[in-house]
């Protein structure tokens, strides 16, 4: 994952995400992933942060990340 510069596997689909914001439109493809290896390093991101589902939250998402982080509680909910 180039973003992130660490080694993962893409493992199962959650969801797609298209959003128009106006002056562009972001097109996103979520995916449960296994992190192999590596140290995180923010190539393209200013912050990370590791948080439950309940502490989602308190973050503000950008429009176009809500989809999958619906698909994702789903998922964790049905595990």
């Amino acid at each position: 994952m180039e973003e992130l510069a660490i080694t993962a596997k893409t493992q199962q689909w959650l969801a797609d995400s298209v959003f128009d914001y106006g002056d562009k439109i972001v097109e996103l493809k979520g995916y449960l992933t296994h992190w192999c290896k590596g140290e995180i390093k923010l190539n393209t991101h200013q912050a990370m942060v590791w948080v439950t589902l309940a502490e989602f939250e308190h973050y503000k998402l950008c429009p176009a990340d809500y989809p999958i982080f619906s698909a994702l509680e789903l998922q964790c909910k049905a595990s």
